[in-house]
């Protein structure tokens, strides 16, 4: 093994600039003759990394350790993906389609070939391949086949979900969801045989499974927030230009769900589906990845695996795909902090790739770019506040990147994307207790919206409530527990919690101690560190103090960003508890235990043992799955109403979830937003019938209306559902014009 790459390694060329240009032409040559496979798979890793691999090149990071440079070549190929397509979009309309394929691969081409030649005359020397892909397995006297072993997880993940698919066979994937903690409890006890390597594959690896086991759940997409970021992105797609004009929302500017997934679907001709389901699965699975390089620099390689596995261990990571926005903005954010902290940098290239990154932060997801600032601000403060207050002087360190980040925050909020901004401004003022109406702030200033697309069904018989998910502020006090296995859940993620604050105290302390001159104690951690893990403690507390932040946000969502943080500080409060009951050696074991309870409440595997369906991926009868999982049978539905959507003005009636169904079908044949602009419910609105904006109304059952007898009231935190034959406004809907055996069109 060892040999083999050692002469990869040493091919006999001076240079890789010359292959770099012959895989751009042999990229070209797939796009333009549309040949199948390479057409989908060479532009993807080619534009994917490329453009990233020549800017590290061209600041000379080469001498950073292979698995940094990797992360930095994936972000910042994103970086000039997503900011090509922004100045592309521009030149509207003087090209008609700036986003359709030879604009694109125009300037592609340009832009590599740029900075290929410029990067050259730079650094010649750097364009060796040794130097490039300077990556090592020590498999002398070290075991290579734990690393290699973990190859088997996307394949089960993949397999498993098929299977789940087609016959709702769940034992794949329970086999290979109950091989995950078992292989990390292997690889860790073997932590002194394995090769370096082992670590960063494996979490790439099972990263990349629980983003493909999400992501290949049904033939569509799952989630809710993410039917909407796919709605844009069709627009965008359609018209080959993102247009915030008709939708000036939030959503609509943020490029990670419109530009972004439009320029992947052009040149790599992949329907926008499966970029959304499987390549953004892909890129995502780095995300636990930068998480332990940064975590390495912090706590050490023998803790930096369970900061780790803190990330790819929470709910809302495995369920990342259902929010695109998120996924790329924490890319971006997670990479931004690790240039913060790393060390092998100098402060000339900080600057540049901290810009970069948090530039890219800010056109993906709003709410992400606020916080992340709001915790790296500061940090980036400090030092001009410890040469004012230590030398007395006014020295104005870091002004010069926080300005040019000042400058384009001001340009994008409050030039380009003016909605985000008054979102944003509204949530604050409700908040703090203003008058303000709370319609306009989760609608999002948009008719077309999630929540918008359908409202409760209005029944009065066999109501169900069910309780499967711990989203909830109150669970974490335990209040509202209704369940043993929800308790479990409770009792897991408050002992995470509890164990992140004594870590936080911890190096609180030692800070303090340290201060007052305590000798006992002595500085560990980088004094920025603790105070962007404070900062984010904060933050975390104010979400879930404040009702309408965690309902606008969600302290879940925040706590995952936060993890960049807090992440290493739950390693140090384990090690506190140890050596407090006097059992420094067993820091690994309590560490292991609390992560492998993590995952199993995460996973939901103690609902799968008190025998109570509760998983979106292996139980078929869970309210989770059913919501979630749209049918070939419900497309088909939508897409009859979607014809005569674009036709007339119509109302669309159906449950709760019926909307995302009806985002899923539209086809933007012809610009339309009344297909999905109207609240439904089951009622005949009779009055409607001389309303010139409603000419026809129509009631909309999807397969689980029809096949399940199941009507989604309201959906999770907490289930409500009702059974369809008992619902008593089906009277008025008297004439079936469309049934194809698992949706239904009705009339009055």
């Amino acid at each position: 093994m060892a040999s083999l790459f050692s002469k990869i390694k040493n091919i006999n060329t001076k240079s890789f600039f010359a292959p770099i240009l012959l895989l751009l032409l042999l990229a070209d040559i797939a796009i333009l003759f549309n040949i199948p496979g390479f057409r989908e798979i060479l532009p993807t890793i080619y534009f994917t990394i490329v453009p990233g691999l020549l800017i590290t090149i061209l600041l000379n990071l080469n001498k950073l350790e292979f698995v940094k440079k990797f992360v930095f070549w994936i972000g910042l190929s994103l970086f000039i993906i997503i900011f090509i397509g922004l100045g592309l979009n521009y030149l509207y309309p003087f090209i008609s389609q700036p986003l359709s394929l030879f604009p694109l691969l125009i300037t592609f081409n340009i832009i590599i070939i740029l900075l290929s030649i410029i990067a050259y005359q730079k650094n010649k020397e750097e364009f060796e391949i040794q130097k490039i892909f300077n990556f090592s397995v020590d498999a002398k006297d070290k075991l290579v086949s734990p690393m290699i072993f973990s190859i088997i997880f996307p394949f089960l993940a993949f397999f498993g979900t098929y299977l789940m698919n087609i016959s709702n066979n769940n034992s794949v994937l329970l086999l290979f969801l109950f091989l995950i903690p078992i292989y990390f409890v292997v690889i860790i006890c073997l932590r002194n045989k394995i090769s370096n390597a082992t670590y960063p594959f494996a979490i790439l690896m099972v990263s990349l499974s629980f983003f493909l086991m999400h992501g290949l759940t049904s033939n569509y997409l799952i989630g809710r927030d993410n039917h909407l970021e796919f709605f844009y992105f069709q627009y965008t797609l359609h018209n080959y230009h993102l247009d915030t004009t008709i939708f000036n929302t939030p959503l609509n500017n943020c490029l990670s769900v419109n530009i972004l997934p439009a320029i992947y679907s052009v040149l790599t001709a992949i329907k926008g589906i499966y970029v959304f389901k499987i390549v953004f699965g892909f890129i995502g699975s780095i995300i636990p990845l930068i998480i332990y390089i940064i975590s390495k620099k912090i706590v050490g390689n023998k803790y930096a695996i369970f900061v780790a596995l803190l990330v790819l261990f929470q709910m809302n990571f495995i369920e990342l795909l259902s929010l695109i926005r998120q996924e790329f903005a924490l890319i971006f954010f997670f990479l931004a902090v690790l240039v913060l902290f790393d060390s092998d940098l100098s402060n000339r290239n900080k600057k540049i790739l901290f810009s970069i990154f948090m530039f890219s932060v800010i056109v993906s997801h709003y709410s992400t770019a606020f916080i992340g600032l709001a915790m790296t601000v500061p940090i980036i403060l400090i030092p001009f506040i410890k040469k004012l207050f230590n030398d007395k002087k006014i020295k104005p360190i870091n002004f010069d990147m926080l300005a040019v980040l000042g400058l384009f925050s001001y340009i994008w909020y409050f030039v380009v994307a003016k909605a985000q901004t008054r979102t944003a401004t509204r949530a604050f003022r409700i908040s703090t207790g203003s008058n303000v109406n709370t319609s306009n702030v989760t609608n999002a200033t948009s008719p077309i919206n999630a929540s918008n697309v359908t409202n409760a069904t209005n029944t009065t018989n066999g109501i169900v409530v069910n309780h499967t998910r711990e989203n909830t502020i109150p669970a974490i006090f335990g209040i509202g527990v209704d369940s043993v296995p929800q308790m479990i859940s409770v009792l897991v993620n408050d002992a995470i919690f509890l164990t992140i604050a004594i870590g936080l105290l911890a190096a609180l302390w030692e800070y303090f101690a340290h201060f007052i001159g305590y000798k006992k104690y002595k500085k560990k951690l980088p004094f920025e560190f603790v105070v962007g893990s404070v900062i984010s403690a904060v933050l975390l507390a104010l979400f879930i103090i404040i009702p309408f932040f965690s309902k606008a946000y969600g302290a879940h969502r925040i706590f995952l960003t936060s993890l960049v943080f807090l992440g290493p500080m739950f390693v140090i409060g384990v090690i506190k508890i140890a050596k407090v009951i006097g059992k420094p050696k067993l820091d690994l074991v309590l560490l292991t235990i609390l992560i492998i309870s993590l995952f199993t409440v995460s996973i939901h595997f103690n609902y799968l043992a008190s025998g109570i369906p509760s998983s979106t991926y292996y139980d078929e009868n869970s309210n989770a799955r059913i919501e979630a999982f749209i049918y070939d049978q419900d497309i088909a539905g939508a897409k009859f109403l979607s014809h005569y959507g674009e036709k007339k003005k119509i109302r669309i009636h159906g449950d709760t979830v019926a909307g995302f169904r009806l985002m899923a079908a539209n086809n933007f044949s012809i610009p339309n937003r009344t297909f999905i602009d109207s609240k439904k419910t089951f009622k005949f609105k009779k009055f409607l019938k001389t309303d010139p904006q409603f000419k026809y109304q129509y009631l909309y059952l999807t397969y689980l209306n029809t096949r399940k007898n199941i009507i989604f009231e309201q959906t999770a935190p907490t289930f409500i559902t009702n059974t369809t034959s008992s619902n008593v406004f089906l009277k008025d809907w008297k004439s079936r014009i469309y049934d194809n055996g698992g949706s239904r069109v009705l009339i009055p």
